[in-house]
């Protein structure tokens, strides 16, 4: 069965066998039966025609022509072993397998049995070179430092030196020699030596650089593994490379989809928000008791993972002074309750105290005791008596001095605020105490930016907001009285949030009765605008509502919602040119009674800004719809939690960790409710941790969740371009392995 042999140079890219076909064209187009890229060869170049078993070639008028045996021709009859050259590449006729002869062609080129290079490992494995009578030179790069040109040319591998090796063959007798090679040149794994010769027989591995060659006489196309060298380590290499690689495709295919399941997470919003009682779900120990009258706001649970058990836990203080930790999921208690004596209204915080990677929580008693208490086991890490009426007060905490380690600031409502640095280290501890106008109704918040060193906020219910360095001490007051002429008696902690887009956060106030709502620019210690609460709240409360800011209209600035005592919910825009404020909606609660639960945010029916969830004194929970158009006042869900009256603040978490997101509340009687929604969320998240969100009651989100979706895109982002470097990596790799072509015509 005659074949044509394509190569270049000595490579042989393909054998195509002639069976049917009597005319075969030759060009660089790709409807030629044998296609050729080469810049010197024209698209339709030649054509060979089988006529009566002789071989006639035509040169189709090209301008670099074609030759044979080095010679150009227009027509010529080949004979087996004819040199067609055709740019860098060249075409041989060979005769049937198994007629080869010893006899010499009319060209005077021996028909004899072929040699052959095989790359059976390294950058060349599965690569076919030919092996000519005569020399045959090895090397980096076209031609040799002496001028000969390198029939094999090994440019990928920069181990080979520019004139490696030569073999010389004289019939079937072959002679290797190393021509002055840096990296020598080895047959069946013993160096040749520079300059050196030795004779290769059919069967010999040769290893020139990074690939080791098998030398055959004949067709034998043998690329099986190397028998004569030790490669069982590069073998190794070779299966960890692309161990690895599928490794990183596995890992890359994983955050694509975690990328789309969280995109997926962000954006999906239920038809209909509904709000269900958590099945199975009670709190362990828990004992409610009568409702107290009068009552007032009351203490909020908080949500987080204090034991790092990957569930969401529960932590709780009744107004027996018992402060109880449960497992988000099944109710169950995680240690013994801690009595820490009466704490009155004042809510948990969570946040790890001694830097040990667990959540510890710090809580006030009734006799104004603070502790600190470890998450995981429920044991008593710090405690103090700190003088004055503090049970009604939570405390906020954050890292004041900027040593690596959180601090708590605490008030009485004698006025004495507490700075106690790194409790959580006993060696370290130091307190300091400052003073303010009594009496003292409002938490304390922290105000902290890369801008600013974090500032404690204290509100006095004698219309004066003081605003103290966690570093240095200094102490600033603005007296709301003085500055807007009207009495703020203030008895809830501020929001905090960026109103003016200066990156500066700004506080909020809001008064109880007349209720005022101002907001206070920090930077420039000044009351931007106050809002009148119409109509007046009812009277014989001692606390209301924190306010929260988020981003109502959807200009990326910070807008004012807060809920009234009097069953009404106001939008007021954060920046605005009119001193007496600029609403921007209000809403009528339907069925609320009083209203003391301080809104949380969460953007529940995912339109890209945040919704506030809150409770009313006919124990019923709402979630309202904030904007960011003019539908912003609409009631997205209403659902009745407690026959009791809820006057606590919910947290917001995934509790049971299956990606939708749960309420914690309690009721006047201390009965601690779980609530599930169909809202979906990250896995074990907590976008709402407890009281006024962040360790520091900042009034805004602990977790919003608004870089994950950069994160998330970052992530797949990076594992897209990683599998598409494997798939690249794999392709190429592909190629180097491929064998030549075998074409039927």
């Amino acid at each position: 069965m005659p074949k044509v042999i394509l190569k270049r140079k000595a490579e042989v890219i393909a054998e195509i066998s002639l069976l049917r076909k009597k005319k075969i064209s030759v060009g660089s187009s790709r409807d030629n039966d044998i296609v050729i890229s080469d810049k010197n060869i024209s698209e339709h170049h030649c054509t060979i025609e089988i006529k009566d078993g002789t071989y006639e070639l035509k040169d189709n008028n090209t301008l670099t022509g074609t030759k044979v045996n080095g010679r150009s021709v227009t027509i010529f009859e080949l004979r087996p072993g004819n040199i067609i050259s055709l740019g860098t590449h060249s075409l041989t006729i060979r005769p049937e397998s198994g007629r080869q002869g010893q006899k010499t062609t009319d060209s005077g080129l021996s028909d004899g049995p072929k040699m052959y290079l095989l790359g059976i490992y390294g950058k060349y494995e599965g690569k076919k070179y030919e092996i000519i009578q005569g020399d045959t030179y090895i090397g980096r790069e076209d031609s040799n430092p002496r001028g000969m040109v390198n029939d094999i040319a090994l440019k990928e591998d920069m181990t080979v030196s520019k004139g490696h090796a030569k073999i010389n063959c004289a019939a079937e007798k072959c002679t290797l020699t190393d021509i002055g090679s840096t990296g020598g040149v080895a047959v069946n794994g013993i160096k040749v030596g520079q300059l050196n010769d030795i004779t290769i027989s059919s069967g010999d591995e040769i290893a020139i650089g990074r690939t080791i060659f098998r030398f055959v006489i004949g067709d034998t196309a043998d690329y099986s593994s190397s028998k004569k060298y030790g490669v069982f380590m590069m073998k190794m290499q070779r299966l960890i490379s692309f161990v690895a690689l599928f490794g990183i495709l596995g890992v890359s295919v994983f955050y694509i989809y975690k990328g789309i399941s969280g995109l997926s997470t962000l954006s999906a919003s239920p038809a209909k928000l509904n709000i269900d009682f958590m099945q199975g779900w009670s709190a362990d120990g828990n004992m409610p008791h009568e409702a107290l009258v009068p009552y007032d706001v009351t203490s909020s649970p908080a949500m987080a993972d204090i034991n790092r058990d990957g569930t969401v836990d529960v932590v709780s203080v009744n107004a027996t002074g018992k402060l109880y930790a449960w497992d988000g999921k099944n109710g169950r208690s995680l240690w013994d309750s801690v009595d820490i004596q009466a704490p009155g209204s004042a809510s948990p915080v969570i946040s790890d105290m001694n830097n040990d990677g667990f959540q510890d929580i710090t809580v006030v008693s009734g006799n104004s005791m603070i502790y600190v208490i470890d998450g995981q086991s429920g044991v008593v890490v710090y405690k103090d008596m700190l003088g004055g009426t503090i049970k009604d007060l939570s405390p906020a905490v954050a890292d004041l001095n900027l040593d690596g380690r959180n601090d708590i600031v605490v008030c009485s409502e004698e006025g004495s605020v507490y700075f106690i640095y790194s409790p959580g280290f006993e060696t370290q501890t130091e307190k300091y105490t400052d003073t303010v106008e009594a009496p003292v109704y409002a938490s304390p918040v922290i105000v902290a930016t890369r801008k600013i060193s974090p500032l404690a906020v204290i509100s006095s219910y004698n219309s004066k907001v003081y605003i103290i360095d966690g570093r240095n001490r200094e102490k600033k007051t603005i007296d709301l009285s003085e500055r807007t002429g009207k009495a703020h008696l203030l008895a809830a902690a501020p929001g905090v949030g960026d109103l003016n887009g200066d990156g500066t956060p700004d506080i909020v106030v809001q008064s109880t009765l007349p209720q005022y709502i101002s907001a206070i620019d920090i930077s420039q210690f000044d009351v931007k605008w106050t809002y009148f609460v119409d109509p007046v709240p009812p009277g014989g409360l001692k606390h209301n509502a924190s306010p929260v800011v988020t981003d109502v209209t959807g200009d990326g600035l910070g807008d004012v919602v807060a809920v009234s005592a009097n069953g009404t919910v106001y939008a007021l825009k954060g920046k605005t040119g009119y001193p007496a404020g600029e609403l921007l909606w209000k809403l009528e609660v339907p069925e609320s009674g009083r209203m003391l639960s301080s809104p949380a945010l969460y953007d529940f029916n995912k339109n890209g800004s945040l919704d506030i969830a809150f409770a009313g004194e006919s124990g019923t929970i709402y979630l309202v719809e904030t904007g960011n158009d003019k539908r912003g006042n609409r009631l997205l869900a209403m659902t009745r939690a407690s026959n009791s009256s809820i006057t606590s603040s919910l947290s917001i978490g995934d509790a049971d960790g299956d990606g939708l997101l749960e309420f914690a509340i309690s009721d006047v009687t201390d009965s601690v409710h779980l609530l599930k929604t169909n809202a979906r969320v990250f896995k074990n998240r907590v976008p709402w941790p407890m009281f006024l969100s962040g360790p520091g009651r900042t009034g805004m989100p602990a977790d919003t969740e608004s870089k994950q979706p950069f994160a998330i895109m970052l992530i797949s982002g990076i594992a897209a371009a990683l599998t598409a470097l494997a798939v690249k990596f794999l392709a190429k790799k592909k190629v180097l392995m491929k064998r030549p072509k075998v074409v039927y015509l």
